[in-house]
């Protein structure tokens, strides 16, 4: 991204408490990762982790003209031989972007870098 005009910030946790330094698109990378550090890191939010990103994913929407969210699907391989803490995780990520989904205007899947379509489509 480097010389292409973006603006990157890195958070690890209280995507709430960001305020960017304007108005326009953003992108969140990864959902995972803040997923993770909502849930394992000493700063994050621990047992609340996923209240604390959907209040961070609605305050980026309000300061956003566009907001663009990267996951992964983790449970697609099954929920089989994981310890707890990784169930919880994957579980919570599950929820996660089943919400994010659900309010997106668009969804897509990646697969060689080729979009799939889930909901809408690259003009939503």
């Amino acid at each position: 991204r480097e010389g292409k005009g973006f603006v990157s910030i890195e958070r690890y946790t209280d995507m709430a408490g960001l305020i960017l330094p304007r108005r326009g698109s953003a992108l969140l990378e990864c959902m995972c990762n803040l997923t993770a550090n909502e849930m394992f890191e000493p700063t994050g939010a621990g047992d609340r982790a996923e209240e604390a990103i959907l209040r961070g994913i609605d305050s980026l929407i309000d300061q956003t003209d566009s907001l663009i969210v990267i996951t992964n699907d983790v449970g697609s391989a099954g929920l089989h031989g994981y310890g707890e803490g990784t169930l919880r995780y994957m579980r919570t990520l599950g929820r996660l972007n089943r919400l994010l989904a659900r309010r997106a205007d668009a969804v897509a899947e990646l697969a060689a870098g080729i979009p799939i379509w889930l909901k809408g489509g690259p003009e939503a």
